[in-house]
């Protein structure tokens, strides 16, 4: 290997407690300056009894992006809806209008950071990309509604950022692996909320889905 090439390709893993909101922060920031780093949080829950049982870790699956100078972001967002512990709260976040997060100790701030009319990306685990949606009210705010369980039950510190959601069919999906092959992004599909740096793939991502959802729309009126 040439000696100009050693390092390019290295990656930094910071791996903490979810809760270790000042770290994030940091770790946003060196993002914002093209350093290769990423925020690893983890969760540990215990039984009723203290003991530990359950190590929620949120992987990080994509390789980073080709840092180009003269890519900026352009303003997206994409985000997980996450419904591993209550089916269907994806489609409740949709007829809400509304991105939604629970169980997180440090509150909403895994929801924060967007400005009114940035645009977001929802990822459906196993489905792809389904909505592309405009903040409409930048302010994280305490709700419900969004993840109950199989029992019916409200699960704990739910919290909202309000979004107006076009949505497309789960058959019209952008999938992760399109959005490699078709328009060269490796989506960060296990981030919870994380900004697109290369905006100009983003934006030929939010083209395609607003397309979508329009074709959908057509087809409807017309049946």
């Amino acid at each position: 290997m040439e000696k100009e090439e050693l390092g390019r390709a290295h990656r930094l893993f910071i791996v903490a407690p979810e809760s270790d909101a000042v770290l994030r922060s940091i770790v946003e920031w060196l993002k914002s300056y093209r350093v290769p780093i990423e925020f690893v949080p983890f969760v540990l829950y215990a039984d009723a009894q203290g003991v530990p049982r359950f190590l929620q870790l949120e992987g990080i699956v994509t390789s980073p992006e080709p840092i180009n100078e003269n890519d900026s972001w352009a303003g997206h967002w994409i985000f997980n809806t996450n419904e591993t512990y209550a089916r269907g709260a994806y489609e409740r976040m949709f007829d809400k209008n509304v991105a939604a997060i629970y169980g997180y100790t440090n509150g909403p701030a895994n929801l924060e950071g967007a400005a009114a009319n940035d645009k977001i990306f929802a990822y459906v685990n196993r489905q792809g990309l389904r909505a592309i949606g405009t903040v409409l009210d930048p302010h994280v705010r305490s709700g419900s509604g969004v993840f109950i369980d199989d029992e019916g039950n409200q699960l704990p510190d739910e919290y909202h950022l309000g979004v107006e959601w076009d949505v497309v069919p789960a058959e019209r999906a952008i999938t992760a692996a399109d959005a490699a092959s078709q328009f060269g992004y490796n989506l960060p599909v296990r981030s919870v909320f994380a900004k697109l740096h290369r905006g100009s793939a983003a934006t030929r991502l939010e083209q395609e889905l607003r397309s979508r959802t329009n074709a959908n729309t057509a087809a409807s009126q017309t049946t």
